[in-house]
């Protein structure tokens, strides 16, 4: 039972990191989830708890646009 939780949150994680590169790479995705983020969120293919922490994070960007990633410089800096 413990292997298959481990590989639902290591599918889970590895979903919120490719949704973060995509958006990354995808200016036109970033606006659209500054109008609608439910259709960014839904044009990442998102559901769960991967939708969440996306949304969450896209929410919680400053107006500045950079995202600000646990793990990264700019997220501990502050």
């Amino acid at each position: 039972m413990i292997f298959s939780r481990r590989d639902q949150h290591s599918a889970e994680a590895g979903a919120i990191v490719n949704a973060m590169r995509r958006l990354g790479s995808s200016p036109e995705l970033v606006a659209l989830s500054r109008t609608d983020l439910p259709a960014a969120l839904d044009r990442l293919g998102l559901s769960g708890t991967p939708r969440h922490a996306v949304a969450a994070t896209l929410a919680l960007r400053p107006a500045t646009g950079n995202f600000f990633v646990p793990g990264s410089s700019l997220f501990w800096s502050f």
